[in-house]
């Protein structure tokens, strides 16, 4: 078994040197170009930081870390993006770590709480995440966090302030901390001590939350209250994502589903996570942000993500106790076999996704004259990190973009164009008369 782990972790640290496209525009355009910008370089910053609705704190704490390890020679854009990927693969060990001590916890056997974490070792979709430097991955990862403190009860204020971090990054945050506290609230112990362990977890979150807020203030970012604010300013008075991106219908989160389980959820997750106590503590911490999510109007699968990796340990602890005759489990084990086909096979289609594009901007931006002439970059800087891997601090156009401030101007002639080559990769131009 340990070495079973241990390809695991194998695995996704050479999945962190070979990952290195994006697979949403919220990855590089959320993250990477904010640092960017914070660095002095010409970057395309997302609208949700432009209008105040987003924390700056996982940023600031993203770019600190790399301005350290260039301390020790990663200093070029590829070397730093490739470092990201890696310990974002090493940081999501902790979600099988999680998943084994709460699961045996909440009252699991040893060797089913490790098939448990097996589960989200091994499956596709959790690795080819494991890696993508979304909001998602963060809120794993320190949901995990929250789950492993939560296993004693002197660390249950450390479980609320991982979860106050989560704030941060995502303001839905909050439902892991109603879920949690609802586990909480129906464990074995009397009612003061069940009271006592929800106010600890509480106490922390608010601590947490209020810490991070005044440093946020400190930092020159706008103080928690303001940018949640005008979160639920937008999405609540304003009608939000769904008047901007359009809505969807209630089922669209099923579906979604079904693609990052393939037929597996259906039969075992469906069914038998609610079969055993700790299957039915464990899934509740995945099913609640899921039907909350369901009732809002605009969807997107990465919402979901940072709690959803939860069902699949739900359903195999609910395999635990129960006498199965050979035939269903013959029928549970095709389904779970042909839901990990579906998953590897969507995992394979996105391996090098936008790969041969990161590593030709990066290399452009290693011989980019720095002078003042304006760089006319023919993309769209939603889905290109432009700004963090040419590190240009000169003038710069997109004539993909779609907002006018950003498009290149007529009349006004670039000294340098990005452009694609007639087998599409990326290629630099200098123009005549610079």
């Amino acid at each position: 078994m340990k070495k079973i782990f241990l390809f695991c972790i194998l695995l996704r640290i050479a999945w962190g040197f070979w990952s290195l496209g994006f697979d949403h525009p919220n990855e590089p355009y959320r993250l990477l170009e904010p640092i960017a910008h914070l660095d002095g370089f010409s970057a395309s910053l997302p609208w949700e930081w432009r209008d105040g609705l987003l924390s700056t704190l996982s940023v600031r704490a993203h770019r600190e870390v790399l301005h350290f390890v260039s301390l020790f020679g990663l200093s070029s854009a590829l070397a730093q993006l490739t470092f990201l990927h890696v310990v974002f693969a090493l940081a999501s060990i902790f979600t099988w770590i999680a998943v084994f001590f709460f699961s045996s916890h909440l009252g699991a056997t040893r060797g089913w709480a490790i098939l448990a974490a097996l589960s989200v070792a091994l499956w596709p979709e959790s690795l080819y995440h494991s890696t993508r430097l979304m909001d998602y991955s963060l809120e794993a990862i320190l949901l995990s966090l929250a789950l492993l403190a939560a296993t004693r009860a002197r660390f249950l204020p450390w479980a609320g302030a991982f979860l106050g971090a989560s704030f941060f990054i995502r303001p839905q945050s909050g439902l892991s901390l109603i879920a949690l506290a609802l586990v909480l609230l129906t464990q074995p112990l009397g009612l003061r001590a069940r009271l006592r362990s929800v106010g600890m977890l509480v106490t922390g979150y608010a601590l947490s939350v209020g810490a991070l807020g005044l440093l946020e203030k400190a930092l020159g970012g706008a103080p928690f209250l303001v940018f949640f604010r005008n979160y639920l300013h937008f999405n609540w008075s304003q009608g939000g994502a769904a008047r901007v991106y359009g809505s969807d219908p209630w089922h669209r989160y099923l579906t979604d589903a079904a693609k990052y389980y393939g037929l597996v959820l259906w039969l075992p997750i469906v069914g038998l996570s609610l079969r055993t106590k700790p299957a039915r503590q464990l899934s509740l911490l995945a099913w609640l942000p899921f039907v909350v999510h369901m009732l809002i109007a605009h969807k997107e699968a990465r919402f979901l993500y940072g709690t959803l990796w939860l069902l699949l340990p739900a359903a195999v602890l609910g395999l635990e106790g129960l006498r199965l005759r050979k035939s269903v489990a013959v029928a549970l084990g095709v389904c779970a076999a042909l839901g990990f086909v579906v998953s590897a096979e969507r995992v394979s289609r996105r391996f090098f996704l936008q790969r041969a594009d990161v590593i030709a901007l990066a290399k452009i931006g290693q011989v980019l004259d720095p002078g003042p002439g304006m760089v006319e970059i023919v993309a769209d800087p939603v889905f290109t990190p432009v700004g963090f891997l040419l590190r240009h601090r000169g003038p710069v156009c997109y004539s993909g973009s779609a907002r006018a401030e950003e498009r290149c101007t007529d009349g006004v002639q670039p000294a340098f164009r990005i452009e694609r080559d007639a087998q599409g990769r990326f290629g630099l131009r200098q123009i005549n008369g610079f």
